[in-house]
């Protein structure tokens, strides 16, 4: 499957909904969905929260606060999780890990090329 690197991240993004408590936003995927995708990419517990706030558009700041972490100890963790999967931004991310979410639902691999990779 190519996916061209102009495919928005926000319109995927987007299909979140906000709840009524709070403004936050709550994803579409169930947390017996997210561990598996979590478990299957092999992300750290740590790496798996910074990823849910990516995955609902929150900011390093905001993902940090949530945390109780520094943006900066936030901002190295997304970079450890885009040299662990491969990606070079949000977006690549993204689809990363809808990606993974078929491949897990279907039982099969869903073979993912980015532009400028192999």
């Amino acid at each position: 499957m190519y996916f061209p690197q102009r495919i928005n991240a926000q319109g995927i993004v987007s299909s979140h909904v906000n709840s009524a408590a709070g403004g936050r936003h709550r994803s579409i995927l169930t947390k017996a969905q997210w561990r598996s995708i979590a478990d299957a990419l092999h992300l750290s517990d740590r790496e798996f929260q910074v990823l849910q706030g990516i995955f609902d558009g929150d900011k390093e700041l905001a993902i940090g606060q949530a945390l109780g972490i520094s943006p900066h100890t936030v901002h190295a963790h997304v970079q450890r999780i885009y040299n662990k999967l491969g990606v070079h931004g949000h977006c690549e991310l993204i689809i990363r890990i809808f990606a993974t979410y078929i491949s897990l639902a279907s039982g099969r691999p869903v073979p993912v090329t980015f532009r400028g990779t192999d």
